[in-house]
């Protein structure tokens, strides 16, 4: 049998097995309580970036920045379409208040606070996404 994915990524062969037989134990567990389920398209579309601030789309912005150039071109494209048809666009960007407590990630990342500061570069939307007043 052919295996899919990146060795390197791949679950071990000795847990597979059980990691698997959980997430089915999850999956039936989830829609016992009716979890999970499609919720359909609605009547109004609307296009949502998330995460689209300098600090993740520079890459050089210390700890997280990548080259997402890719990816911004194809989401101003898609923003495009949906500025010409009218669909409701929205942006969302994660940032750290002065009174924040500390999450599982700032242990691994440490700076990451004050990195994505409230207020800070950034936590400012990329330009390129050309976000316009309502």
């Amino acid at each position: 049998m052919a295996v899919a994915g990146a060795d390197d990524l791949r679950l071990p062969d000795g847990i597979r097995e059980g990691v698997l037989h959980h997430v089915r134990h999850l999956r039936a567990a989830y829609e016992k309580r009716g979890w999970g389920g499609r919720v359909g398209f609605g009547d109004r579309p609307a296009v949502i970036v998330i995460d689209y601030a300098k600090g993740w789309t520079d890459p050089n912005k210390r700890i997280y920045g990548s080259n997402l150039d890719q990816a911004v071109e194809k989401t101003v494209e898609v923003l495009e379409v949906a500025r010409e048809a009218g669909i409701p666009i929205f942006f969302t960007v994660m940032s750290y208040g002065p009174d924040d407590i500390k999450c599982p990630v700032d242990y691994k990342m440490p700076g990451l606070q004050s990195a994505l500061a409230d207020g800070s570069e950034a936590v400012q939307l990329d330009p390129r996404l050309g976000r316009t007043p309502r």
